[in-house]
């Protein structure tokens, strides 16, 4: 399982997603 954060460009704020390998 992999956990990754990423930036929203737009707004700013931490969006965190999580998808399986």
């Amino acid at each position: 399982l992999n956990i990754k954060l990423l930036m929203d460009e737009e707004g700013g704020h931490l969006s965190c997603r999580a998808f399986s390998n």
